[in-house]
């Protein structure tokens, strides 16, 4: 039987791939629904709420943004929008879709900075 063996990181070695997925491990600190919002509003508050979460010291949270299912484009242009905001974001390190059970592509996990 092999054993594993767990490297504990030092905080003054480089992030790697593994350091990213055990961040996405964090419980979510904070959410921001956005359902119904227009496009040029979710992407300013988008940006107070990153900023905000940041100040708290929080690591890891969560922006609804609907699916766009009941879009004419079938796309969700709210999600467009935060997207582009949290590329604008120094405070952001990190975001992506959750698993379809956490909300998949309705929604997005960020990983902020330290």
């Amino acid at each position: 039987m092999s054993k594993t063996k767990i490297k504990e990181l030092s905080p003054d070695e480089p992030h790697k791939e593994s350091d990213i997925n055990l961040k996405r491990l964090t419980p979510i600190e904070a959410r921001l629904d956005l359902h119904g919002s227009y496009a040029e509003d979710a992407y300013f508050e988008t940006i107070g709420f990153i900023k905000d979460e940041y100040c708290k010291n929080h690591r890891k949270v969560e922006i609804v943004t609907g699916k766009g299912l009941h879009s004419p484009s079938g796309r969700s242009v709210i999600r467009e929008s935060v997207e582009k905001a949290l590329r604008e974001c120094r405070e952001v390190e990190e975001f992506y879709s959750p698993l379809e059970c956490q909300g998949g592509s309705g929604a997005v996990h960020i990983i902020l900075k330290p």
